[in-house]
């Protein structure tokens, strides 16, 4: 009987006594932590594990409650130095266990911000994006203001496609240095992403808005870009000529171009380097006339190389002279066929045509060989479009944009796309919302190139079919302004003040009507002068367009008026020499 109870003592005192607990890890002591580290804990218990603790120092830093246990560490969190690490598990019965490491922290510190950089420099040319992120981290903190460190950063986090982070880096970056380039260069890069990436709202206005302002906000930081690198230069000098028209050619300041460019083609017209520049900017400022004079005084000089050739061709197309554009491109094919402005001026003039057969042939050659120019992505996007291939034709589109956010003419040409897209729209809201498309595109080509008479002859064409006609005559008299020599800007405008006379005549018989004749007599005469203006504005662009519109009896109507502008409105489009 004794001998029982005594049984039973012990197993009582056994029952009460604590149940051993034993932690292992997979870091010992005097272990060197230099980059993030993932810490194992395996806990050893007869009970089950309710949780297990992790301290670095005093401070608890993270809690776990089911297996596998595991912590990281990352030593760009930690100070330079010794560390004292510990893990504590606790069991269902209360039992508990502690377990201590000391370790040390050196991530690299030591070795300065300019050493880190270069490492994540090197990792970014191999595309090596976390790596390239984990030895920028250390730079920074080896110099929390590294500018550098921080652009490497903002690359790395594009490159991964994490975009906010991309521009939050970007953005420090341009705090402290407001012109620095590749920061720029990437806002406006993260910016465009964001705009082809939208989709998330199952509200389409909302959506277009939103494609719209990142647009809007990449042709933004690429032209704090260029006008940077503009600044730079200072005045234009003998040294930096070409370098000064180029740049402001890039940014769309094309009458500031041909300005530093004329006192040069004056002292030498032979310079076919200075002539061809002078003629593209003052072509792409609307001034077609000046330009052809340009080419014609150099022609003189037998010194026009196949660039200047190719660009009296599309010149002389576009102003409706179609024997002399043909001859032009002659010269220029048998100057020098491969020249990419040859080879463009080609598809320009069969894009004209509509010989989509001679375009294809083209643009895939040279979507080949030059598959990042935005010109060619121009017209690969027309291309598509004309073929139907609209998921194809935005892809080209944004290959155009991404590798040029500045060039205006592909926003214009997807304004006119989406004109077109209203016209085959049974249903009011969905054409409504390709107006709006079409708005949207023609403001971004605005903001690329203020005061463009393409884009100002697109928003009249667009408010003219949607009968805003105060709105189209606002804008199409902006046109005429802005491009003096652009037909469809005159053509637009007659169109909408035919529309104008006859929303007075339709008033004036309502006020007769009404007995109110002296309105209606005001009313007529006003329609009278708005009838008569409309006359002169068709004139005008039958005197630019001597082969489409000259001579033509009636004021056009607006589907008329947004054929022309469709077929006949695009300026030329290829790159600068």
């Amino acid at each position: 009987m004794i001998a029982k109870l005594a049984a039973l003592w012990l197993a009582s005192v056994a029952a009460l006594a604590p149940k051993p607990v034993q932690i292992s890890l997979n870091i010992a002591d005097g272990e060197t932590i230099d980059a993030v580290r993932t810490i194992r804990v395996r806990v050893t218990a007869e009970d089950p594990v309710t949780q297990v603790e992790f301290y670095v120092g005093d401070d608890l830093r993270d809690t776990d409650s089911s297996t596998p246990y595991e912590f990281k560490i990352d030593p760009l969190d930690e100070p330079e130095g010794d560390l004292t690490l510990t893990f504590a598990a606790y069991t269902t019965e209360g039992d508990s266990a502690k377990k201590t490491v000391r370790v040390r922290i050196d991530s690299g510190v030591s070795k300065g911000a300019e050493f880190h950089v270069k490492a994540a420099e090197e990792s970014l040319q191999d595309s090596k994006w976390d790596a390239a992120i984990q030895s920028a981290r250390v730079a920074l903190k080896a110099d929390p203001g590294s500018v550098a460190a921080k652009l490497a950063m903002a690359r790395a986090y594009f490159g991964k496609g994490v975009y906010d982070s991309a521009q939050r880096y970007a953005e420090d970056v341009l705090a402290a240095e407001p012109k620095n380039a590749a920061a720029l260069q990437l806002v406006s890069a993260v910016n465009l992403k964001r705009a082809f990436g939208v989709g998330a709202s199952t509200d389409r206005m909302q959506n277009l808005e939103a494609i719209g302002a990142a647009l809007k906000a990449a042709v933004n930081s690429r032209k704090a870009v260029l006008e940077a690198q503009l600044d730079a230069m200072g005045q234009p000098n003998e040294g930096n000529l070409l370098r000064y028209a180029d740049t402001a050619i890039l940014l769309g300041r094309y009458r500031l171009a041909a300005n530093a460019l004329r006192p040069a083609f004056e002292k030498d017209d032979r310079r076919a380097d200075v002539a061809n520049r002078l003629a593209y900017a003052l072509m792409r400022d609307g001034r077609f006339q000046e330009s052809l004079m340009v080419l014609d005084v150099h022609a003189r000089t037998k010194q026009m190389d196949a660039y200047g050739h190719a660009l009296a061709a599309m010149l002389l197309s576009f102003l409706s002279e179609p024997t002399k554009s043909e001859e032009a491109l002659k010269e220029a094919v048998l100057s020098d066929s491969e020249n990419i402005g040859v080879r463009l001026a080609q598809a320009y003039l069969a894009l004209r045509k509509r010989d989509l057969g001679v375009l294809r042939t083209i643009v895939t050659d040279l979507a080949r060989e030059v598959d990042a120019s935005p010109y060619v992505g121009y017209y690969l996007a027309a291309l598509y479009d004309f073929a139907k291939d609209y998921d194809a034709s935005s892809k080209a589109f944004e290959r155009a944009v991404l590798a040029e956010p500045m060039l205006f003419d592909v926003y214009i040409d997807k304004g006119i796309q989406a004109l077109r897209a209203s016209q085959r729209e049974k249903d009011a809201k969905d054409a409504d919302f390709q107006f709006a498309r079409a708005k949207t595109y023609f403001e971004v080509a605005l903001e690329a190139k203020p005061e463009s008479p393409e884009a100002l002859a697109g928003l009249a064409t667009m408010h003219l079919m949607r009968k805003q006609t105060r709105d189209a005559i606002r804008f199409a008299e902006a046109a005429v302004k802005a491009g003096p020599d652009y037909a469809p800007g005159h053509y637009t405008l007659a169109a909408a003040l035919a529309d104008y006379e006859g929303e007075l005549r339709t008033l004036a018989t309502k006020q007769q009507a009404e007995g109110r004749n002296k309105d209606a007599e005001a009313t007529m005469a006003l329609a009278r002068e708005v009838n008569q203006r409309a006359f002169r504005s068709k004139e005008e662009a039958g005197k630019r367009d001597r082969t489409q519109l000259a001579g033509l009896a009636a004021v056009p109507k607006a589907k008329e008026a947004f054929e022309y502008f469709e077929r006949y409105g695009k300026m030329p489009v290829v790159p600068a020499p």
